[in-house]
């Protein structure tokens, strides 16, 4: 034996003896029993994954195909730079509140016919 193995505990270095007795074999079948079981249970949790989830992440994947990029939100991005702001808007709506409307137009138009014929009538 070489000279560098310590003995713990005052064990000797060897094969390990046998348990006294009738051979316990420390718990082993309990735990071949509970792999069993385990094992038993895992095929029921993947059947249901491949059941239920497995569709669901197909429908995730198609729907995040067609998801934009960053390359698309900076193509939208530059886009928006040229288009008004919310200030410039208001100026806007403010600006065609200012405008005649049809009605207004037609008015006029009936108004400068009328004034036109009258000037008729009287600078003969």
């Amino acid at each position: 034996m070489a000279s560098n193995i310590v003995p713990f505990n005052g064990s000797k270095p060897g094969p390990v003896a046998k348990p006294p007795g009738n051979g316990d074999d420390g718990g082993m079948d309990d735990v071949l029993r509970r792999i069993t079981a385990l094992e038993g249970e895992m095929k029921e949790v993947k059947n249901l994954l491949s059941d239920k989830l497995l569709p669901l992440m197909i429908r995730i994947d198609e729907r995040t195909g067609n998801a934009a990029t960053k390359a698309d939100v900076g193509r939208i991005d530059e886009r928006l730079k040229d288009m008004p702001t919310a200030k410039e808007f208001g100026e806007l709506k403010g600006r065609v509140g200012q405008l005649p409307t049809t009605i207004q137009l037609v008015g006029f138009v009936f108004a400068i016919f009328a004034v036109s014929g009258a000037m008729k009538v009287f600078f003969k």
